[in-house]
């Protein structure tokens, strides 16, 4: 699925390496919700798939050993490529990945995802890289 949207570097492992390790280049906007919809299903799946049970002293929900395990598993294999992925774009928009932590930002944190998931990123090459669209005759994505 990321493969078609990521800018063609040639072999399609070195592609998936590059947009899931790398802090270096641009992604567009289509990247970028194209891993979050993998982030959301993936945590909807070990939702579903593992689910907790209901401390019968305090009526609040309790995450299952299995669904535990899971869940640290999740967060362990999407750290990192969620941190590249959000450097990219930011690199995309003209920002330095830094930008980044404006999301911790209460309220203001609303730009961030505005900017990341909404805007273009700058026409053209910028001192991040060239263009993921250029040539690709496409100019809103």
């Amino acid at each position: 699925m990321l493969r078609s949207i990521v800018v063609d570097r040639g072999d399609s492992i070195m592609d998936m390496k590059w947009l899931l390790l790398s802090l270096d280049g641009r992604v567009t906007r289509a990247s970028m919700w194209a891993f979050t919809g993998v982030y959301l299903v993936a945590g909807i799946m070990i939702a579903v798939v593992a689910p907790g049970e209901i401390d019968p002293e305090t009526g609040q929900p309790v995450m299952s050993d299995f669904g535990g395990v899971l869940f640290l598993l999740f967060v362990v294999l999407f750290f990192w490529p969620s941190i590249a992925i959000s450097v990219k774009r930011c690199h995309d928009r003209g920002r330095s990945g830094w930008f980044m932590l404006v999301s911790a930002i209460p309220l203001v944190n609303f730009w961030y995802l505005v900017e990341m998931l909404f805007l273009r990123g700058t026409v053209g090459d910028n001192r991040f890289g060239p263009d993921p669209l250029a040539g690709q005759g496409k100019s809103s994505t």
